[in-house]
């Protein structure tokens, strides 16, 4: 079963939605013209512009809460003119949408996640940028860090930890890559106040940094996990 809703006339979300024995609904996003809605790696949130490209916000939770108290976590994904909020059964009761304001205007913000831990980096990676491979100085591509008006967001340790995934499996991984793009935005969260408009921007700078690490993984593939064997006597 398929349930639409409206969005209001304003750059805001409702906090929840009802939902009634259904796996999707469809948010329509023509109200929101003057806007760019762009989904991210794997559905997780999207990033909302306006047509200047300035950040405005980003939604970056959305799950339902169960009339019997389950909570289950939605796949979110623009098409079209439509946001496309998707969860993988039907579920009757409330759908809770966390919408962070970029703008600085605290006005409205949704309940943020659970308590999350910060990424550290793992106490037996080696940094060491002279072993050949890419797979020891954190995030070849782009910062260690989100660095804005003084406030930091150390992304080495989620860096770390995709470096050691690929060297564990010896290609290129999907898994690995979704596991850093989770850790990314793990440590905004949780180095970031949900009330500090920079969380949203931090969000945002996660997914272009996550961006160029998979971007240059995908073109160096091959030279990253080259094996080097002696010729045979």
């Amino acid at each position: 079963m398929v349930q639409r809703a409206a969005l209001p006339l304003t750059p805001s979300f409702p906090e929840t939605i009802n939902i009634h024995h259904s796996s999707e609904i469809f948010l329509d996003l023509l109200p929101w013209n003057d806007f760019n809605f762009t989904g991210n790696f794997n559905d997780s949130s999207v990033i909302i512009t306006d047509k200047e490209d300035k950040l405005v916000g980003v939604i970056d939770y959305v799950y339902a809460q169960n009339y019997d108290g389950e909570r289950i976590r939605a796949n979110i994904k623009v098409i079209d003119n439509t946001l496309a909020i998707k969860f993988n059964k039907d579920i009757s009761g409330e759908v809770h949408l966390e919408y962070l304001n970029a703008t600085g205007n605290d006005n409205l913000w949704l309940p943020s996640y659970d308590r999350e831990s910060f990424i550290d980096i793992p106490k037996d990676y080696i940094y060491n940028p002279r072993i050949y491979g890419g797979l020891h100085d954190y995030c070849t591509w782009s910062p260690d860090e989100f660095n804005v008006l003084g406030q930091r967001v150390d992304f080495r340790g989620p860096c770390a930890r995709h470096d050691m995934c690929y060297e564990k499996s010896h290609c290129r991984s999907r898994r690995c890559d979704s596991i850093l793009h989770e850790h990314l935005k793990t440590n905004c969260r949780v180095q970031l106040n949900p009330l500090n408009p920079l969380r949203a921007t931090c969000l945002a700078t996660a997914e272009v940094y996550f961006t160029a690490v998979v971007s240059y993984q995908e073109a160096d593939t091959k030279t990253l996990f080259r094996v080097v064997t002696k010729d045979p006597q």
